[in-house]
């Protein structure tokens, strides 16, 4: 396996804001990112005419866990394609007045461009893009198929298709999105467990973005008097099970929410939480910051 190598990734400020539209790219390599928000784009269109390229379309969603959704597409011509997109929904409100238009609303694009991107590897590309993020699980994602799946004929179409799809995540998430990064990623020393005889048996993982309650784990199924527990399960109430089991990983901004979500009452996670030797969140990090 290839060991992560240090990357060079350059980024312009076209305005010199970070709301202003940027563009990235990895050094040495073919291809730049373009970040730009809906007004922004129609506004500058004109760069992307004619322009070949991978596009992830991102609408803010309303629902009660306020997860944002995306759109990911390809097409020969970024700037024709995304001007559908936006005409597509004013068309729609504009007609439909007293309707909420089917048509989602997306107020920032991020764009791929490169000169190999023919019409083959931008369905490659696309495909997995898709398979990724339905994996992933971070966004909804709004389209209604996982699009072409391509079979690349050129060996040498294969490999570029593979390296452009690595450079692509990498910016995305350079971008500060994480679309395309699963949430649970450690090895299986690194996690922690809630065990009780009411059947409560769940597993979990710190990451740097917070703590990870695994899919499958097995939640009480009594909250107490707890606004902010009660809160934790409504906001979650979609990826539980009739069994009170969790059918998808769980992010969590601390050890103790994760903990009072599983147990179902107000609990310190750094207490909660052990690893598979009874050794408690606490007093692992205290080991691990002495070593």
């Amino acid at each position: 396996m290839e060991m992560p190598h240090e990357r060079i990734v350059t980024t312009i400020l076209h305005k010199g804001k970070i709301d202003s539209m940027l563009e990235s790219r990895i050094f040495n390599t073919d291809g730049y990112i373009y970040k730009i928000s809906r007004e922004d784009f129609k506004k500058n269109q004109s760069l992307f005419i004619d322009s070949p390229g991978i596009y992830i379309l991102i609408c803010k969603t309303e629902n009660i866990d306020n997860k944002n959704s995306i759109y990911i597409g390809e097409t020969g011509d970024i700037s024709k394609r995304l001007t559908e997109h936006i005409k597509e929904y004013e068309s729609e409100e504009s007609n439909n007045p007293d309707k909420i238009p089917s048509k989602f609303y997306w107020h920032t694009a991020i764009i791929f461009i490169n000169n190999n991107l023919n019409m083959a590897i931008r369905r490659y590309i696309e495909y997995e893009l898709i398979d990724k993020a339905y994996k992933a699980k971070r966004y909804i994602l709004l389209n209604s198929n996982k699009g072409i799946k391509k079979t690349l004929n050129e060996k040498t179409d294969e490999l570029k298709s593979k390296e452009l799809l690595v450079n692509m995540q990498l910016l995305v998430e350079c971008l500060g999105h994480t679309i395309f990064t699963p949430l649970t990623y450690r090895e299986k020393s690194a996690y922690l467990y809630i065990k009780r005889p009411n059947k409560i048996n769940a597993v979990g993982e710190e990451t740097a973005e917070g703590f990870v309650v695994h899919a499958g784990s097995i939640i009480s199924n009594i909250v107490k008097s707890s606004e902010r527990v009660q809160k934790l399960r409504q906001i979650h109430d979609l990826v539980i099970d009739e069994n009170f089991k969790r059918i998808d990983n769980i992010l969590f901004a601390s050890p103790s929410a994760a903990s009072s979500f599983v147990c179902g009452y107000d609990c310190n996670g750094l207490i909660t939480w052990c690893d598979e030797n009874n050794i408690t969140l606490k007093d692992r990090n205290v080991k691990l910051m002495e070593s």
